[in-house]
């Protein structure tokens, strides 16, 4: 993430293969689209709130592992649907997907760095403006 566009562009990228691909895809698949996109609301929604447009390569090294994690898991689940392909019907419009999307936000948002700084009020611009010239935040 060098700069908010970067992000803002990656949250419309994965917004609109949520919205196209959707009904394609398995309700896990789903699922971790959706929380992708509710992820990238959220990290919008802070650097908005604490005005940090200017210091979002400091918040991508921070929330780096959340979206690493998101990613790897997510890459598991597309790579086991390819091998062995299972045909069955899925509804959206069930509690079963409902409860398979509580579970990911508990396991993905809940647990995250960004809901840890947004739930501690840390103060970022403190934080970002000390290491300045430190590559090792």
């Amino acid at each position: 993430m060098e700069d908010i566009q970067t992000l803002s562009e990656y949250g419309t990228k994965v917004s609109d293969a949520r919205k196209e691909f959707d009904a394609y895809l398995s309700n896990k698949a789903a699922a971790f689209l959706l929380i992708l996109e509710h992820y990238f609301v959220e990290l919008a929604s802070f650097i908005g709130n604490h005005e940090l447009q200017d210091k979002t390569k400091y918040i991508g090294r921070l929330v780096y592992p959340d979206l690493h994690k998101i990613e790897i898991d997510f890459d598991i689940v597309i790579v086991n649907e390819i091998n062995r392909p299972r045909y069955y019907l899925e509804s959206k419009c069930t509690t079963q997907y409902e409860y398979l999307i509580e579970d990911f936000k508990k396991k993905y948002i809940d647990n995250s760095v960004l809901m840890g700084m947004i739930d501690k009020g840390i103060d970022i611009q403190n934080v970002c403006s000390e290491n300045d010239g430190n590559a090792g935040i």
